[in-house]
């Protein structure tokens, strides 16, 4: 998908988070107070608008390879110790998303 290569990992599944299996319509000139600027950040967003704008339809997050990639990558990052907040932020996930693939793991 076209959108994916604009945006990091941790904001591909923000998105994903907040509006796997949905349209979205990325507008021309967003503001910041997009509600997709509120997901992925005003300047990822002005990057999508410049290259992709327009209507696109993305992927159900519970089937998306992204997510066993940020699985993963949570799962290497609390193997080296970060914390739960740290690794969250970092991979714009939530804290819960973190504390429960930790927790399956143990």
């Amino acid at each position: 998908m076209i959108l994916r290569e604009y945006l990091s990992e941790g904001q591909w599944a923000a998105l994903l988070a907040a509006k796997g299996g949905t349209k979205i319509y990325i507008p021309k000139n967003p503001g910041a107070d997009h509600p997709l600027a509120q997901i992925i950040g005003l300047e990822a967003l002005t990057e999508l608008a410049f290259y992709c704008p327009g209507s696109h339809n993305l992927p159900l997050f519970r089937y998306s390879f992204e997510r066993l990639k940020i699985r993963d990558k949570i799962l290497q990052l609390g193997d080296s110790g970060r914390g739960l907040s740290s690794i969250a932020q970092e991979l714009g996930v939530s804290y819960r998303t973190v504390y429960r693939i930790i927790r399956q793991r143990r």
